[in-house]
């Protein structure tokens, strides 16, 4: 048996006592918070008869979700994990190149190709054209970079979406193939601590968006609108630190930069959200770049959220109306919220575009609003990683 001397003793001891002075601290400085939580939860319950029955349940929320110090915690435990040079963190893997991304569950791909198809159908009966378009992943198809034993769970998934879409005849962009063809770096194109594409991305991903429908689908959107030269940015260099980051610290996959695309030319828009009674008006600036989300946040703000800029927040329907567009036309968009700087983009050319997005209460029923409002085109777009959320192509068809 190891004998230790009283120095190393005192040490070990030392330790001990400051790990447990620690955590004494932290549930000294906390109680005023759990009683206040639950004061609030016995107000709740005493309206049903069952007092003190959710105390557990109140803790265990308080003490996981608002526990003054939590990020801090985070942070010690990314930074540890970091220095051990381990790869996941709190369901998050640091991928080959220093990007974070978040272990996903898999997709249901029958549901998905017949709801799809579904709509494709519908939309055909009613003579309005479709289109889908699903944006990549920050996991490369071909280069994955993920830690050993840990599998690719989207791009295999998509795959299977994209052939099975196209063999029932719907129309479909696979911007993971374009991105790979044209040799570009997901590196480039996503934020290294969130699963969202920068602006640099989204604008890239608008591009090959009015390819196309310029090529297939009768539009003739002007070349000056897509040319990145004429287009100005404002960069905040630390200014982002995205969802995957929150779940493991600034120190376990670092920091963003941000910068927000906007046009170097005169524009006036109009952008609506009906359900809320927003409105604004004037030029991109005005009407589409919310900048507190920027300017008014902090890393571990969940109120304002840097990629938010565009648009300010997830809506259930917005509308972007354009009366000096070149494009008389009216595009419907059902989306995630990789779409909110394409969407906004591609206003400019485009005299009203509108998304929905069907993860927004109240639900928008697609059927009806087709139906009611005969877009002149339909278009599905979302992140290829985001197709395993089913509300998203619930259509009600």
């Amino acid at each position: 048996m190891k004998r230790y001397s009283l120095l190393e003793k005192i040490n070990r001891m030392g330790l001990t006592a400051a790990f447990l002075a620690g955590i004494a601290f932290m549930a000294v400085w906390n109680i005023p918070g759990a009683g206040w939580a639950i004061n609030a939860m016995e107000k709740e319950e005493a309206k049903s008869q069952k007092p003190w029955a959710g105390i557990p349940g109140v803790l265990d929320s308080y003490y996981s979700e608002s526990i003054k110090g939590r990020y801090r915690f985070i942070e010690g435990n990314g930074l540890i994990k970091r220095l051990a040079g381990l790869r996941t963190c709190n369901d998050t893997v640091r991928l080959d190149n220093g990007c974070l991304e978040r272990l996903s569950n898999e997709f249901h791909i029958e549901e998905t190709i017949e709801s799809l198809t579904e709509l494709n159908r519908y939309c055909k009966d009613l003579g309005i054209p479709f289109l889908c378009v699903l944006a990549p992943s920050k996991v490369c198809k071909y280069e994955p970079g993920l830690p050993v034993g840990v599998p690719d769970q989207v791009n295999p998934g998509g795959d299977q979406v994209v052939a099975g879409l196209r063999e029932e005849g719907v129309s479909v962009i696979d911007l993971r193939e374009i991105l790979h063809g044209e040799g570009l770096s997901h590196e480039e194109m996503f934020f290294h601590t969130d699963h969202h594409w920068t602006s640099e991305g989204a604008f890239w991903g608008y591009q090959k968006l009015v390819e196309r429908l310029n090529s297939d689908y009768g539009y003739s959107i002007d070349e000056s609108l897509t040319d990145r030269d004429n287009f100005c940015q404002r960069d905040f260099p630390e200014g982002f630190l995205g969802s995957y980051g929150k779940r493991t610290g600034k120190y376990f996959g670092g920091v963003d930069d941000i910068s927000v695309i906007m046009p170097d030319f005169p524009t006036n828009l109009r952008m609506e959200v009906p359900d809320r009674g927003l409105v604004r008006e004037g030029d991109f600036s005005q009407a589409i770049l919310d900048w507190s989300q920027i300017e008014d946040s902090w890393y571990y703000d969940d109120s304002h959220i840097p990629y938010a800029v565009y648009t300010g927040d997830d809506y259930n329907l917005i509308r972007h109306t354009n009366e000096n567009a070149g494009e008389d036309k009216e595009i419907l968009f059902l989306k995630d919220s990789f779409v909110r700087p394409v969407e906004s983009f591609l206003s400019l050319g485009v005299r009203q575009v509108e998304a929905i997005d069907l993860r927004i209460e109240p639900r928008i029923s697609v059927r009806d609003y087709v139906a009611e409002n005969r877009p002149d085109l339909v278009i599905f777009m979302c992140s290829i990683w985001a197709l395993k959320d089913y509300n998203l192509i619930d259509f009600g068809l």
